[in-house]
């Protein structure tokens, strides 16, 4: 991100409520910023070489808030802008490197026999990247990630394999996977969906499925256009005593997010409900939904954008490139989430550890991050909450979140508190 320090006298102090005046026909943006500085009397600040001069662009308003102005200007282009001290200034987000294609490819044996498994799920976790092997057990896919990624097998009745592979490096070597057969639990008591009778399993199942449903996938406008494809799957243990549920997954578990267009394929690790706190792991692959409606399709694509403005994922990547001052995120160090709590401001310095190319999230207590951007009406509603709030916490000091590539890759070592707390599942995007 690169923008100059000429012209920041400001001989007037702007707000992005101001009312403006622009019309221009085909012109590069350049020209346009220059129009609407003389006749508005705004000052901007930019690098002379930021704009693309082939970039033409028409645009015709009368007494619009200049936020809007902007936004309308820049919509489509990789161009930002902020207000400091009555200047305009306009940047350009770093452009990042160019990933390298990595061509991976194998087999899939059975540990025991010795013999080929076709029809192995392999995906990228958290990415829309997959593919399956053929008749021979043979697989190839191309990856287009960089850093560290995880590479996940899984075929029903062969306990599941995740190789952590780093992208960094020049070349990566697969050959074989072997896989090893589920031994069958004869001892194993579980509420199976598969039952068919009305009885007392199957109404404890429909209500543990329930609860399931509300943890997994949330309670956010998203939530609701989401369906858990193949419930049968699904396998639940109440312990009595201690009141925790606990849920696994016999295969992939399948959820039809209508909401951004995804079917997402769940390796389902763990999922415990204990006492109004969840914890749950998951490899997730993304599969685009598609549809002959340029509408609906423009449409997803508007709700990925929105749902990623101000969520974890967009605050991992803001940490990872140092977008924190630009793009919305202030962050506290607080004694707790409640109402009356110690507050003190601190910069992203003050939370990353840099080891190599890793960086660590290190920090006492507990992290409150605000977004100031935009506000999501459905979670003010829910929470009475004015701005995007939440808190995180690390669990143990000694296993701090290591953050790579723009996500953390040893997730359970954090609690979520407030706004990210409230979205789930129904609310993740691919990384890709």
């Amino acid at each position: 991100m690169i923008f100059s320090g000429s012209n920041l006298v400001a001989q007037k102090k702007q707000t992005f409520n101001e009312l403006v005046t622009v019309e221009a026909v085909n012109l590069p943006i350049k020209l346009i910023i220059t129009q609407l500085s003389e006749n508005n009397e705004i000052n901007f600040s930019y690098n002379s070489n930021l704009f693309n001069k082939n970039l033409l662009k028409t645009i015709k308003v009368q007494d619009k808030p200049l936020s809007k102005v902007l936004s309308q200007l820049f919509a489509n282009t990789p161009y930002l802008f902020q207000e400091k001290n009555g200047v305009i200034i306009i940047y350009e987000l770093a452009k990042p490197a160019i990933q390298k294609v990595f061509e991976l490819s194998g087999y899939v044996i059975d540990s025991i026999t010795n013999k080929p498994i076709p029809d192995v799920n392999i995906f990228i976790s958290y990415t829309s990247q997959g593919t399956s092997t053929d008749e021979n057990g043979y697989y190839a896919l191309k990856v287009n990630m960089s850093g560290i990624q995880e590479l996940v097998f899984s075929h029903v009745g062969y306990s599941p394999q995740i190789k952590r592979l780093d992208f960094r490096r020049t070349a990566i070597n697969m050959e074989r996977t072997l896989l090893q057969p589920k031994l069958k639990m004869l001892n194993e008591i579980v509420i199976d969906a598969s039952k068919q009778q009305i009885g007392d399993e199957e109404l404890l199942f429909d209500k543990y499925f329930e609860i399931f449903k509300w943890e997994f996938l949330g309670e956010t406008q998203n939530s609701k256009d989401c369906k858990i494809a193949n419930p049968e799957v699904l396998n639940f243990d109440y312990d009595q005593n201690s009141g925790m549920l606990t849920a696994s997954a016999d295969e992939l578990l399948i959820v039809e997010n209508n909401a951004l267009g995804y079917t997402i394929s769940h390796l389902l690790i763990s999922f415990v409900y204990y006492n109004g706190r969840t914890e749950y792991l998951t490899k997730m692959r993304f599969e685009k939904l598609t549809s002959e409606n340029r509408i609906q399709m423009a449409k997803w694509e508007r709700k990925r954008k929105k749902t990623f403005q101000g969520s974890f994922q967009h605050f991992l990547r803001d940490l990872a490139n140092d977008y924190m001052k630009d793009l919305g995120f202030s962050l506290y160090l607080v004694d707790s989430y409640k109402a009356k709590r110690s507050r003190k401001r601190i910069k992203r310095k003050g939370i990353i550890n840099n080891k190599g190319a890793n960086k660590l999230i290190d920090f006492d207590g507990m992290l409150e991050i605000r977004y100031r951007k935009v506000a999501d009406a459905a979670y003010t509603n829910f929470s009475a909450a004015t701005l995007q709030t939440s808190y995180i916490e690390i669990i143990d000091p000694n296993v701090l979140p290591t953050l790579v590539s723009n996500h953390i890759v040893n997730p359970m070592s954090l609690i979520q508190h407030g706004y990210w707390s409230w979205k789930r599942t129904s609310d993740i995007l691919p990384l890709d």
